[in-house]
Protein backbone atom coordinates (compact mmCIF):
# COMPACT_ATOMS: atom_id res chain seq x y z
CA UNK A 1 0.00 0.00 0.00
CA UNK A 2 1.24 3.51 -0.83
CA UNK A 3 0.68 6.59 1.33
CA UNK A 4 1.45 10.12 0.18
CA UNK A 5 1.95 12.68 2.97
CA UNK A 6 2.13 16.46 2.76
CA UNK A 7 1.98 18.78 5.76
CA UNK A 8 2.47 22.48 6.35
CA UNK A 9 5.73 22.25 8.32
CA UNK A 10 7.12 19.61 5.98
CA UNK A 11 10.80 20.43 6.52
CA UNK A 12 10.60 20.02 10.31
CA UNK A 13 8.95 16.64 9.77
CA UNK A 14 11.55 15.67 7.16
CA UNK A 15 14.32 16.40 9.66
CA UNK A 16 12.65 14.17 12.23
CA UNK A 17 12.17 11.34 9.75
CA UNK A 18 15.82 11.57 8.70
CA UNK A 19 16.90 10.78 12.26
CA UNK A 20 17.85 14.22 13.57
CA UNK A 21 17.72 14.69 17.35
CA UNK A 22 14.72 16.99 17.11
CA UNK A 23 14.58 19.86 19.59
CA UNK A 24 11.82 19.74 22.19
CA UNK A 25 10.31 22.90 20.71
CA UNK A 26 8.97 20.97 17.69
CA UNK A 27 5.18 20.95 17.95
CA UNK A 28 3.09 18.10 19.25
CA UNK A 29 1.43 17.95 15.84
CA UNK A 30 4.76 17.21 14.14
CA UNK A 31 5.51 14.54 16.73
CA UNK A 32 2.13 12.98 15.98
CA UNK A 33 2.72 12.94 12.21
CA UNK A 34 6.13 11.41 12.88
CA UNK A 35 4.80 8.46 14.92
CA UNK A 36 2.07 7.70 12.38
CA UNK A 37 4.49 7.75 9.43
CA UNK A 38 7.07 5.62 11.20
CA UNK A 39 4.43 3.02 11.99
CA UNK A 40 3.17 2.91 8.40
CA UNK A 41 6.74 2.62 7.10
CA UNK A 42 7.07 -0.74 8.84
CA UNK A 43 4.99 -2.48 6.16
CA UNK A 44 4.06 0.10 3.54
CA UNK A 45 5.51 2.72 1.23
CA UNK A 46 5.19 6.22 2.64
CA UNK A 47 6.26 9.16 0.49
CA UNK A 48 6.64 12.34 2.53
CA UNK A 49 6.37 15.27 0.14
CA UNK A 50 7.78 18.76 0.51
CA UNK A 51 5.79 20.43 -2.27
CA UNK A 52 2.35 20.39 -3.85
CA UNK A 53 3.85 19.25 -7.17
CA UNK A 54 5.58 16.26 -5.60
CA UNK A 55 2.46 15.34 -3.65
CA UNK A 56 0.23 15.43 -6.73
CA UNK A 57 2.67 13.31 -8.74
CA UNK A 58 2.21 10.31 -6.42
CA UNK A 59 -0.41 7.72 -7.35
CA UNK A 60 -1.22 6.67 -3.79
CA UNK A 61 -3.81 4.48 -2.10
CA UNK A 62 -4.27 7.14 0.58
CA UNK A 63 -3.36 10.81 0.94
CA UNK A 64 -2.55 12.21 4.38
CA UNK A 65 -2.56 15.97 4.97
CA UNK A 66 -3.19 18.62 7.60
CA UNK A 67 -5.79 21.39 7.50
CA UNK A 68 -3.32 23.81 5.89
CA UNK A 69 -2.48 21.67 2.86
CA UNK A 70 -5.76 19.88 2.21
CA UNK A 71 -7.51 22.96 0.78
CA UNK A 72 -4.85 23.28 -1.93
CA UNK A 73 -5.35 19.87 -3.52
CA UNK A 74 -8.65 18.33 -2.41
CA UNK A 75 -10.36 19.31 -5.68
CA UNK A 76 -7.97 17.01 -7.58
CA UNK A 77 -8.38 13.94 -5.36
CA UNK A 78 -10.97 11.32 -4.49
CA UNK A 79 -12.14 12.56 -1.03
CA UNK A 80 -12.66 8.98 0.14
CA UNK A 81 -8.90 8.44 -0.15
CA UNK A 82 -8.01 11.66 1.67
CA UNK A 83 -7.43 11.86 5.43
CA UNK A 84 -6.75 15.00 7.42
CA UNK A 85 -4.60 14.66 10.52
CA UNK A 86 -6.16 17.51 12.47
CA UNK A 87 -4.82 18.06 15.97
CA UNK A 88 -8.01 19.57 17.40
CA UNK A 89 -10.50 17.88 15.09
CA UNK A 90 -13.88 19.08 13.72
CA UNK A 91 -12.34 20.11 10.38
CA UNK A 92 -14.77 18.65 7.82
CA UNK A 93 -15.15 21.36 5.20
CA UNK A 94 -13.85 19.18 2.35
CA UNK A 95 -14.14 15.57 3.54
CA UNK A 96 -16.27 13.36 5.75
CA UNK A 97 -15.72 14.01 9.48
CA UNK A 98 -14.76 10.33 9.76
CA UNK A 99 -11.78 11.07 7.51
CA UNK A 100 -10.57 13.67 10.01
CA UNK A 101 -8.20 11.94 12.45
CA UNK A 102 -7.25 13.20 15.92
CA UNK A 103 -4.37 12.42 18.31
CA UNK A 104 -6.69 12.19 21.34
CA UNK A 105 -10.24 10.96 21.74
CA UNK A 106 -12.06 14.26 22.17
CA UNK A 107 -15.49 12.62 22.05
CA UNK A 108 -16.42 14.48 18.87
CA UNK A 109 -17.61 13.38 15.43
CA UNK A 110 -14.09 12.80 14.06
CA UNK A 111 -12.12 9.56 14.29
CA UNK A 112 -9.60 8.98 17.06
CA UNK A 113 -6.25 7.69 15.77
CA UNK A 114 -3.80 8.53 18.58
CA UNK A 115 -0.02 8.43 18.82
CA UNK A 116 2.04 5.33 18.17
CA UNK A 117 3.71 5.16 21.58
CA UNK A 118 6.62 2.98 20.53
CA UNK A 119 7.79 5.74 18.17
CA UNK A 120 6.91 8.50 20.61
CA UNK A 121 8.91 7.12 23.55
CA UNK A 122 11.81 4.72 24.04
CA UNK A 123 12.63 2.87 27.29
CA UNK A 124 15.33 4.42 29.49
CA UNK A 125 17.37 2.43 32.02
CA UNK A 126 19.75 5.03 33.50
CA UNK A 127 19.07 7.89 35.90
CA UNK A 128 20.52 11.36 35.23
CA UNK A 129 18.24 13.91 36.89
CA UNK A 130 16.84 14.36 40.40
CA UNK A 131 13.46 12.82 41.29
CA UNK A 132 11.67 16.18 41.53
CA UNK A 133 9.05 18.14 39.58
CA UNK A 134 9.05 19.32 35.97
CA UNK A 135 7.25 22.51 34.95
CA UNK A 136 5.06 21.88 31.89
CA UNK A 137 5.41 24.74 29.42
CA UNK A 138 8.17 26.03 27.17
CA UNK A 139 6.96 29.64 27.17
CA UNK A 140 6.52 32.01 30.16
CA UNK A 141 2.90 32.78 29.23
CA UNK A 142 1.91 29.20 30.08
CA UNK A 143 3.33 29.27 33.61
CA UNK A 144 1.66 30.37 36.85
CA UNK A 145 4.72 32.06 38.33
CA UNK A 146 3.07 32.87 41.66
CA UNK A 147 2.16 29.20 42.19
CA UNK A 148 5.70 28.09 41.33
CA UNK A 149 7.13 30.67 43.74
CA UNK A 150 4.87 29.41 46.53
CA UNK A 151 5.69 25.74 45.90
CA UNK A 152 9.41 26.51 45.87
CA UNK A 153 8.99 28.29 49.22
CA UNK A 154 7.45 25.06 50.51
CA UNK A 155 10.61 23.14 49.61
CA UNK A 156 9.35 21.63 46.35
CA UNK A 157 12.03 21.53 43.64
CA UNK A 158 11.50 21.86 39.91
CA UNK A 159 13.25 21.58 36.57
CA UNK A 160 12.12 23.90 33.78
CA UNK A 161 12.61 23.73 30.02
CA UNK A 162 11.10 27.18 29.50
CA UNK A 163 12.83 29.39 26.94
CA UNK A 164 13.32 31.97 29.72
CA UNK A 165 14.74 31.22 33.20
CA UNK A 166 12.29 30.92 36.09
CA UNK A 167 13.55 32.12 39.50
CA UNK A 168 14.09 29.42 42.09
CA UNK A 169 14.08 26.39 39.78
CA UNK A 170 16.66 24.36 37.86
CA UNK A 171 16.51 25.96 34.40
CA UNK A 172 17.58 23.62 31.59
CA UNK A 173 16.26 25.47 28.54
CA UNK A 174 14.79 23.60 25.58
CA UNK A 175 16.10 20.05 25.35
CA UNK A 176 16.46 17.55 22.50
CA UNK A 177 13.68 14.98 22.56
CA UNK A 178 15.86 12.21 23.96
CA UNK A 179 16.99 14.44 26.84
CA UNK A 180 13.40 15.56 27.49
CA UNK A 181 12.44 11.91 27.80
CA UNK A 182 15.32 11.32 30.19
CA UNK A 183 14.04 14.19 32.34
CA UNK A 184 10.49 12.81 32.38
CA UNK A 185 11.79 9.34 33.17
CA UNK A 186 13.68 10.63 36.22
CA UNK A 187 11.14 13.15 37.49
CA UNK A 188 8.48 12.57 40.16
CA UNK A 189 5.72 14.66 38.62
CA UNK A 190 4.87 17.19 35.88
CA UNK A 191 3.09 20.40 36.89
CA UNK A 192 0.77 22.06 34.37
CA UNK A 193 -1.21 25.26 34.59
CA UNK A 194 -3.94 24.87 31.96
CA UNK A 195 -1.98 25.50 28.76
CA UNK A 196 -0.77 24.06 26.47
CA UNK A 197 -3.75 21.73 26.33
CA UNK A 198 -3.30 18.09 25.39
CA UNK A 199 0.04 17.42 23.69
CA UNK A 200 2.42 14.46 23.75
CA UNK A 201 3.77 15.43 27.20
CA UNK A 202 0.77 13.65 28.74
CA UNK A 203 1.50 10.33 27.04
CA UNK A 204 5.24 10.69 27.53
CA UNK A 205 4.92 11.36 31.26
CA UNK A 206 2.61 8.39 31.80
CA UNK A 207 4.89 6.15 29.71
CA UNK A 208 7.81 7.05 31.98
CA UNK A 209 5.67 6.53 35.11
CA UNK A 210 5.56 10.20 36.04
CA UNK A 211 2.38 11.64 37.53
CA UNK A 212 0.75 14.78 36.11
CA UNK A 213 -0.62 17.59 38.27
CA UNK A 214 -2.71 20.07 36.27
CA UNK A 215 -6.15 21.63 35.77
CA UNK A 216 -8.67 19.10 34.46
CA UNK A 217 -9.15 21.01 31.21
CA UNK A 218 -5.50 20.42 30.27
CA UNK A 219 -5.93 16.64 30.09
CA UNK A 220 -8.35 15.07 27.56
CA UNK A 221 -10.97 12.90 29.26
CA UNK A 222 -9.77 9.84 27.35
CA UNK A 223 -6.35 9.81 29.06
CA UNK A 224 -7.40 10.84 32.57
CA UNK A 225 -6.39 8.17 35.07
CA UNK A 226 -5.18 7.62 38.65
CA UNK A 227 -1.93 9.39 37.77
CA UNK A 228 -3.54 12.60 36.49
CA UNK A 229 -4.19 14.73 39.55
CA UNK A 230 -6.27 17.89 39.23
CA UNK A 231 -5.65 21.29 40.80
CA UNK A 232 -9.04 22.84 40.06
CA UNK A 233 -10.41 24.86 42.98
CA UNK A 234 -7.45 23.93 45.21
CA UNK A 235 -5.54 26.49 47.24
CA UNK A 236 -1.79 26.73 46.78
CA UNK A 237 -1.38 25.03 50.16
CA UNK A 238 -3.53 22.06 49.12
CA UNK A 239 -1.65 21.74 45.83
CA UNK A 240 1.62 21.63 47.78
CA UNK A 241 0.25 18.92 50.09
CA UNK A 242 -0.98 16.89 47.12
CA UNK A 243 2.41 17.13 45.39
CA UNK A 244 4.29 16.07 48.52
CA UNK A 245 2.15 12.93 48.75
CA UNK A 246 2.42 11.86 45.10
CA UNK A 247 3.10 8.18 44.39
CA UNK A 248 2.78 6.79 40.86
CA UNK A 249 0.08 4.10 40.57
CA UNK A 250 0.83 1.26 38.14
CA UNK A 251 -1.79 1.17 35.39
CA UNK A 252 -1.81 -0.44 31.92
CA UNK A 253 -1.15 1.97 29.05
CA UNK A 254 -3.43 2.14 26.02
CA UNK A 255 -1.90 -0.12 23.36
CA UNK A 256 -4.70 -0.14 20.78
CA UNK A 257 -3.10 2.19 18.20
CA UNK A 258 -2.39 -0.81 15.93
CA UNK A 259 -6.04 -1.82 15.94
CA UNK A 260 -7.27 1.70 15.22
CA UNK A 261 -4.93 2.43 12.31
CA UNK A 262 -5.58 -1.02 10.81
CA UNK A 263 -9.33 -0.40 10.87
CA UNK A 264 -9.07 3.12 9.42
CA UNK A 265 -6.87 2.21 6.45
CA UNK A 266 -7.95 -1.44 6.12
CA UNK A 267 -4.33 -2.56 6.40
Amino acid sequence: MIFSVWNYDCYALSNSLSGDQTAQIVSGEMRWFYTVIRYLQESHTVIHCTSKEQFMSVNADYYLMDYFTISQVIQYLNPEKVFCLCYWGCFDKYISPKNVLTPFDYGIKNRFLGYCTKYLCTPISEIKYKNIGVIWGKHPKYINHSLVKYLVSEGIEFYSTCVEPIPGVHNLGCLPINEWHQLLNDAKFVLGFGDPKSGPTILEALFYKTAIVAPKTQIPDSVQCKNTLFTDNLTYKKIALMIKGIEFVEEPLDDTFNQRITAIFKL
